[in-house]
């Protein structure tokens, strides 16, 4: 198998690696307020990377794997709450891909509704705070 990253991939990692360098100050405070901020998410959902995974045909990105781990992978280095909420994200809409527009789930799939998500972040010092998005 062939793990070289191809020339688009690079300049999409490349991207959301820039992405990171500009939300820096922004993500210290959504770890203080553990919280994602719903605009966030809508800025990722326009960005296409709530389908990543998800087929073009489907209204999906049709990214690889690999692309998809590429982006994941720089979205956990500046924000690892983000890249747990994409990354859940995906795998929820790649199984509902399938799904047919009178199931109401199609938009979910191509990442033009986002899910609702509480993750629960366990913290040695605050072991009962969940990590809400706002």
């Amino acid at each position: 198998m062939n793990f070289e990253l191809d020339e688009d991939t690079i300049l999409l990692r490349d991207s959301v690696r820039d992405l990171g360098k500009q939300k820096s100050e922004a993500v210290r405070g959504w770890e203080s307020a553990r919280a994602l901020p719903s605009d966030w998410i809508l800025e990722l959902q326009e960005m296409g990377l709530l389908a990543m995974r998800v087929p073009e045909d489907d209204g999906g990105a049709g990214l690889s794997t690999l692309a998809a781990l590429a982006v994941l992978q720089e979205l956990g280095a500046f924000c690892a709450s983000t890249a747990i909420t994409v990354a859940v994200h995906n795998m929820i809409g790649l199984g509902l891909g399938a799904a047919s527009d009178a199931d109401g789930l199609l938009g979910l799939a191509r990442g033009v509704e986002a899910t609702a998500s509480a993750l629960s972040l366990i913290h040695i010092s605050e072991p009962t705070r969940p990590l809400y998005i706002s």
